[in-house]
């Protein structure tokens, strides 16, 4: 009797075996991906970068979606070290500047700090 109920048991394994190794394939990808974002977002800074800079351009760009429709507004700074950066920035500062200002971006945002 105890036989029959071991080889039950067995056989019941056996026919769960590619549900338990998928499941277990599964949760061994969540995990891995979850790692993987983690790492990445570590990585990343949460603000964005400190820089300041003199603003050599400014752009609007238009999205729309099936969501509805923004602008982003953007400023391209050129820095000390001669460097081209691009900063979002909110419709205030977009309007505030203008090309040849100097522009600072930090953990407080961005502001304009001059007319250079």
């Amino acid at each position: 009797m105890i036989l029959a109920v071991v080889k039950s048991l067995l056989v019941s394994i056996r026919n769960h075996a590619w549900v338990i190794i998928g499941t277990a394939i599964i949760v061994g990808m969540i995990v891995a991906l979850s790692f993987v974002t983690f790492q990445s977002l570590k990585q990343s800074p949460v603000f964005p970068k400190e820089l300041s800079g003199k603003v050599v351009d400014k752009q609007t760009h238009f999205l729309e979606t099936d969501h509805g429709s923004r602008f982003s507004r953007y400023l391209i700074l050129e820095t000390e070290a001669g460097q081209r950066e691009t900063i979002e920035v909110n419709e205030k500062v977009f309007g505030q500047a203008q090309i040849g200002m100097k522009v600072q971006s930090d953990r407080k945002g961005v502001r304009v700090v001059s007319n250079e």
